[in-house]
């Protein structure tokens, strides 16, 4: 697991060409065991998941969030799907942990 997916560990090899993507900075990334799983708190607040920020059990999923969140970015002119320009750390935290959000419907076009 890589565990701090964000668009600043993500590098293109060739900017003309984005069809090979890079991630870098494996500094908290984690061997990945199906059983046990992990529950360490790490990684950048904007991009975690629910389970990663609640200190809970996650598995390779926290990964695959992270990239919806990027995802969600790129195709909103960079728009997070969950933070609201103004809120706090702790406010975007409690807004993950209670798990509703009001979805912004401004997907481009």
């Amino acid at each position: 697991m890589h565990r701090d997916i964000k668009p600043d560990n993500i590098l293109l090899a060739n900017r003309h060409d984005l069809s090979t993507l890079k991630l870098i900075d494996f500094g908290l990334s984690s061997q990945y065991f199906e059983i046990i799983g992990d529950f360490e708190f790490c990684g950048t607040l904007l991009y975690m998941a629910p389970e990663q920020l609640e200190k809970r059990i996650y598995t390779k999923s926290i990964d695959i969030w992270s990239c919806g969140v990027i995802m969600y970015q790129l195709l909103n002119n960079g728009v997070h799907p969950f933070f609201d320009k103004g809120d706090s750390s702790s406010q975007f935290a409690d807004k993950l942990k209670i798990g509703k959000w009001s979805s912004k419907n401004t997907l481009s076009k």
